[in-house]
């Protein structure tokens, strides 16, 4: 039984879809697996800003479209691109991976956290919070997969990026990396980390197979945060981050909305109450 797993063609995209292809044919030897690089909207307009396009799918439409068509049978996406809810020809698998959450700070040689700064990011979840956090920073707009940034770092455009720390780690990159941000002190955008892997609805047998070596406390805390965000109507232009945690027993919530002024950080025994309570306290 063949199957062919979408992507997209960067080295980290490539990586991930490496990784479910090699976990569905360890589990099932009895499926080959093929790739199908697919360049989407989001990797042609490369100079244009997230809060420009205005859209939460320029990563997923082409590779959606080629499942609809059943040119694929499953995509792999980074969790943290797809919206909070999928179109209603799809189903998403629980989660069979989740690397580190937290974003990192990646400095050019000689520079340093004390002094004025030129950061660059695509995200308005991590500009909000840096120009908070650390006001020696000026945050500059820049786009492009893990490689362009590293490489306007050691171009000098920028002296340094703020990127996922998940991403370095997969692709090898962690000696790249300058100070990882506590993700209470820099909240992470819902699921970062995680891998989708995205089927079409009435694939039900395909669903149930993958499902059958997911990680269950991965994929409960997984759904707390794709509920804030459509709970608080994440998009591109909305600054917001939630990360969930598990550990003896116990939910960890971080997350944040709008502006430093509604954040929340709090453990407890019930991940809903904890979700229910956070996103009370952003509208009080």
């Amino acid at each position: 039984m063949k199957i062919r797993i979408g992507t997209r063609g960067s080295k980290l995209a490539l990586y991930q879809a490496n990784f479910v292809k090699n976990q569905i044919e360890k589990e099932y030897p009895e499926m080959e697996c093929e790739l199908v690089i697919i360049s989407t909207k989001g990797d042609k307009l490369q100079n244009v800003s997230f809060q420009k396009l205005k859209s939460k799918t320029i990563f997923i439409d082409e590779i959606e479209t080629k499942l609809r068509n059943h040119e694929i049978d499953l995509a792999v996406h980074s969790m943290k691109d797809l919206p909070a809810k999928i179109h209603e020809d799809f189903i998403l698998t629980k989660c069979i991976n989740r690397s580190a959450v937290e974003d990192v700070l990646v400095l050019k040689e000689g520079k340093s956290m004390n002094e004025p700064l030129h950061i660059g990011t695509g995200s308005i979840r991590r500009k909000v919070q840096l120009e908070y956090l650390y006001p020696n920073m000026e945050i500059m707009d820049i786009r492009g997969n893990v490689d362009t940034r590293l490489r306007k770092v050691e171009e000098g455009i920028v002296d340094g990026i703020v990127l996922a720390k998940a991403g370095l780690v997969r692709l090898g990159l962690q000696d790249k990396i300058t100070y990882t941000f506590p993700v209470q002190e820099l909240i992470p955008a819902c699921m970062q980390g995680a891998l989708a892997i995205e089927l079409r609805k009435e694939d039900q047998e395909l669903l149930e197979k993958i499902n059958a070596f997911s990680q269950e406390d991965i994929e409960e805390c997984l759904q707390i945060e794709r509920e804030y965000m459509m709970r608080m109507n994440g998009n591109c232009t909305v600054p917001l981050g939630a990360i969930c945690t598990k550990e003896n027993g116990l939910y960890t919530l971080n997350a944040f909305y709008e502006n430093r002024n509604h954040t929340y950080h709090k453990t407890g025994e019930n991940a809903q109450n904890l979700l229910e309570e956070a996103i009370r306290s952003h509208y009080e």
